[in-house]
């Protein structure tokens, strides 16, 4: 497991660095100080430290050389491509069918992916959840969302 530790390491450690530095762009926040690049590279900083001591174990030798077996042929890897395929889908079809619709379908898609069978429960969640989501953002927030059919 040596290798893939140290490689999984610096890949960290190589994506904390462009988190790092790509947030230097971000503008400063007069009122707390933080500003919005505070939190990403608080993230950042923390992948880093733990990125170092992957490598760090690894190069030690006390790299776990027990661990799961990744299964590329797998169900499971079929159907994160599939979930992968669907926000793809959910994306493109956002800004026509509007954000309600949409979401509906999207979480619907999901829970059959993810092989439940009680089809009422499935279709109660997803709107429940996507009404919540409406509501908060939408109504409380005061966030923009697409609304597509629900504007005509």
């Amino acid at each position: 497991m040596k290798k893939p530790d140290i490689a999984a390491g610096f890949l960290a450690l190589a994506l904390a660095t462009y988190v790092f530095f790509e947030t230097a762009h971000f503008p400063p926040d007069s009122v707390l100080l933080l500003g919005p690049a505070f939190f990403p590279r608080l993230l950042a900083g923390g992948l880093s430290i733990l990125a170092a001591a992957l490598i760090g174990m690894a190069l030690a030798g006390r790299s776990s050389s027990t661990g799961p077996e990744f299964d590329f042929a797998g169900g499971g890897m079929r159907r994160a491509l599939l979930a992968l395929v669907g926000a793809g889908v959910y994306t493109l079809l956002l800004p026509g069918l509007g954000f309600v619709p949409a979401s509906i379908l999207f979480l619907i898609y999901l829970m059959v992916l993810l092989q439940l069978k009680n089809y009422v429960k499935v279709l109660g969640v997803s709107i429940a959840v996507t009404a919540a989501v409406f509501f908060v953002f939408h109504t409380v927030l005061k966030i923009a969302l697409p609304l597509g059919l629900l504007a005509r």
